[in-house]
C-alpha cells in the first residue's frame, strides 16, 4: 500500500470514530420535533429527515462501522418516548427506521456476527426488557 492509501484509510477511520457521537444518546432531555413532549435523544434524531439520510449514507459508504455506532443505531431504531400520561410518541418515522435497518443489513458482511445479531435484537427493543 502506498502513502495515499494509508492517508485515506486514516481519514475514513477518523470519520467512522467521529460519527458515533452523532448517534449517541444525550443525557439531557430535548424536545421531540413537532410535539410537546421531551425525551433523551441523539443529535441525529433532531436533524431533518433529509440530513438524517445523508448521515446514514455516509455511514454506509464508509462501511465497517464501530460496535459503538452499531449499538447507537440499534437504540435509535428502538426508541419510543413514553410520556407521563402513557402516550407513546415515535421520535423517528417508520420509513427512517426501515432505512436504518436496511442500511445495517447491507453492511452485515463488514460487521462481526455478534454485532449484527446484537443490532437486530436491540433494535426491536429487547435491550430494555426487565428480567424478573
Amino acid at each position: 500500500p502506498n502513502a495515499d492509501d494509508e492517508k485515506l484509510s486514516d481519514f475514513c477511520n477518523h470519520i467512522r470514530s467521529s460519527m458515533a457521537r452523532l448517534f449517541a444518546t444525550s443525557s439531557k432531555m430535548r424536545k421531540i420535533p413537532s410535539t410537546r413532549f421531551s425525551a433523551k435523544m441523539s443529535v441525529f434524531e433532531e436533524l431533518p429527515e433529509v440530513a438524517q439520510k445523508i448521515a446514514l449514507s455516509l455511514v454506509a459508504i464508509l462501511r465497517s462501522p464501530s460496535e459503538i455506532l452499531v449499538s447507537s443505531l440499534s437504540l435509535v431504531c428502538s426508541r419510543r418516548c413514553r410520556t407521563k400520561n402513557g402516550i407513546e410518541v415515535n421520535i423517528l418515522s417508520d420509513e427512517m427506521i426501515d432505512y436504518i435497518m436496511s442500511m445495517v443489513h447491507s453492511m452485515s458482511r463488514t460487521l462481526s456476527l455478534q454485532s449484527y445479531l446484537t443490532f437486530l435484537v436491540q433494535s426491536c427493543g429487547v435491550h430494555s426488557a426487565k428480567y424478573v
